[in-house]
């Protein structure tokens, strides 16, 4: 599956995955659960994501690096079994996010390049992450 866009304004008013994103941000804010919202744009990307994924049919995902951010939640509210690989200790956020969707949010604390898995996913998401890897190269093959 290859999707790339840039930004347009116009998307806030059609990708419905936006309302979602939204809709769960508001949900865990409400609840008080932390999670990581840093910039409005996030809502886009994290919503372009999930068109592409519904677009494609996938509904087993592999985040690599999202721990804590509300795409996993969101994903798994939409009917998506999602499994979280962070090297950050977000794993109590992810415990308290499903508690408020009432969805399973799988969260492994690991660098993802000591990740092992042999579990086939149909998509593997790694959404504001690359500017963070040091071996960027290596991540990409």
């Amino acid at each position: 599956m290859i999707y790339n866009k840039t930004l347009n304004l116009t998307d806030y008013a059609f990708l419905p995955e936006i309302q979602d994103i939204k809709f769960i941000h508001k949900l865990l804010v409400d609840k008080g659960v932390a999670n990581r919202f840093e910039h409005h744009h996030r809502a886009w990307e994290y919503g372009l994501a999930l068109h592409a994924l519904k677009a494609n049919n996938a509904t087993t995902i592999l985040d690599v690096g999202g721990g804590g951010s509300i795409f996993a939640p969101t994903a798994a509210w939409c009917g998506m079994q999602v499994i979280q690989v962070d090297p950050e200790g977000y794993g109590h956020w992810a415990k308290e996010q499903e508690q408020v969707i009432l969805r399973t949010l799988p969260y492994v604390q690991v660098d993802f390049f000591d990740y092992q898995d042999d579990t086939k996913y149909d998509a593997v998401t790694a959404i504001s992450v690359i500017e963070h890897v040091e071996r960027d190269h290596d991540f990409m093959l």
